[in-house]
């Protein structure tokens, strides 16, 4: 994977590796400050951790708690969890630094009162507020790029937050947690997933807990304070407590994209160029979904796949009518003046649907630059020039909808021909009287039997691949026939 094909969806691998993302917006008038409902007089409990990668310091994780009380809906004694990330990536020699911060506002019996979260990655903010208004019902803010929503969110009865998970362990006695299963609510995915804690036994003084989800694992060490004082994370990671003679460095994505990477087996030269294929899938228990161009069908233990190069409508049967776009139009800022511009300038003449959808994929793949630098909105991604697959979809899909085309993202893998694998990748699909997909990060227009989708929809749908990246990818993928 090189410059000029810069695939993955970074914000899928920092929100499974952080167990939650989200984040900017200054106008005090229209925002939620969970932050006014908590009153303390005391001193918090800190301990700052080093994140390590192999042998190099990659980054610090700093949490600290401070107990006080709440005076909000559900008012009394309550908890805030301030944690703070900051972690070091490296990307084709390039360095750039990811920054979370977040604080929890926790009751004893593990109710969220409220949450602030913020991800800063240089070229972009994403910035959310939660605060409990009702029983079990939240309202929710959300700020992306220049994107602003307030929404409501109801969290099922006992169901833990993963926000709350490690305050949750903390007081577990040893007995309850020999093996626990739990609904942790992700407030990421907005949605509960099952998770598993098993107590492992007391190592140097620290009880040692496994927790499994998404099809991942790690473990914690919790002290006699109930604080962490060492954790494992995927792709190898680790936070303990930093030595006098650490050795700087950067977690280099390419080490993730290749751990993240789904195994391949017989894929031959020429495999995009197809017309059609079959592969066969071994090792998933979620079923990818079938469209037009994608049949999935059951082999016993294994999905066998047939995919057909996505073939474009006739001048004649093209259109981009009506055909409903579901989700709604988060961090795509089609009200800007700027990406309304430039939508007339790609498309201004062109009447055939095809032509003017073409037309915007080109111009993205052409002008926006290939690396990892991750955006949250279309207007973000255009201003920095550059970004990942997801930059260059959002970028896309707003000019697309902009020009009047229906436009929505796909998520999936992609083969790869340079490293022989299938990563994970974003593209496009617009609708000219048909779903056509097409890829304005490797610029293929359409997009190929190399891609396999495992999701479409709007922006927030590429959490539905959490439980195909597994942590460590537990498929594989080989080639069957084609022609």
């Amino acid at each position: 994977m090189g410059r000029k094909t810069a695939t993955g969806l970074l914000s899928i691998l920092i929100a499974a590796l952080i167990a939650g993302l989200p984040a900017c917006r200054s106008s005090k008038d229209k925002t939620l400050d969970p932050g006014s409902y908590f009153r303390t007089e005391q001193e918090g409990a800190t301990r700052i951790l080093g994140i390590y990668s192999k042998t190099q310091r990659i980054g610090t994780y700093s949490i600290e708690r401070v107990e006080g009380q709440w005076s909000g809906f559900a008012q009394g004694s309550a908890v805030r969890q301030t944690e703070n990330l900051e972690m070091r990536l490296s990307f084709m020699g390039e360095e750039m630094v990811l920054k979370t911060r977040q604080k929890s506002y926790i009751r004893p019996d593990m109710i969220l009162l409220g949450n602030t979260s913020t991800i800063d990655f240089g070229g972009g903010k994403w910035n959310t507020k939660w605060l409990l208004t009702g029983d079990g019902i939240y309202t929710k803010e959300e700020f992306m790029g220049r994107s602003y929503r307030r929404t409501k969110v109801k969290i099922p009865q006992g169901a833990i937050t993963t926000e709350s998970l490690s305050l949750y362990i903390s007081g577990l006695e040893k007995s309850e947690a020999s093996e626990l299963e739990v609904d942790l609510f992700n407030l990421t995915l907005a949605r509960p997933v099952p998770a598993k804690i098993k107590y492992r036994g007391v190592e140097d003084g620290l009880r040692h807990y496994s927790l499994s989800m998404w099809g991942m694992e790690e473990e914690v060490w919790i002290d006699e304070h109930g604080m962490v004082a060492k954790e494992t994370m995927p792709w190898g990671l680790q936070a303990r407590e930093p030595g006098k003679r650490d050795v700087t460095g950067a977690l280099s994505l390419e080490d993730v994209f290749t751990q993240t990477a789904v195994p391949t087996e017989g894929i031959p030269d020429g495999f995009a160029d197809q017309e059609s294929t079959i592969i066969v899938i071994d090792g998933l228990t979620v079923r990818p979904p079938s469209d037009a161009w994608q049949e999935v069908r059951v082999d016993g233990k294994r999905f066998k796949v047939t995919l057909k190069k996505p073939v474009v409508p006739l001048p004649g049967k093209r259109s981009s009518g009506a055909e409903p776009v579901e989700g709604d139009d988060f961090g795509l800022n089609l009200g800007s003046v700027r990406i309304q511009k430039l939508a007339r300038e790609i498309t201004g003449g062109i009447e055939d649907p095809w032509e003017k959808a073409e037309a915007v994929g080109r111009y993205v793949y052409s002008n926006l630059g290939k690396n990892m630098r991750e955006s949250f909105s279309a207007l973000e991604a255009l201003e920095a020039g550059e970004g990942e697959c997801q930059a260059h979809s959002l970028l896309a899909i707003s000019l697309l909808r902009t020009s009047g085309i229906p436009a929505r993202f796909a998520y999936g893998v992609v083969y790869m021909p340079d490293r022989g694998q299938y990563l994970f990748h974003t593209w496009v699909q617009v609708y000219i009287g048909e779903w056509i997909p097409m890829d304005p990060t490797l610029g293929s227009f359409p997009a190929g039997v190399d891609h396999l989708t495992l999701a479409a929809g709007e922006y927030m749908d590429q959490f539905q691949l959490f439980p195909y990246i597994q942590g460590g990818t537990r498929w594989r993928i080989s080639y069957q026939s084609g022609n």
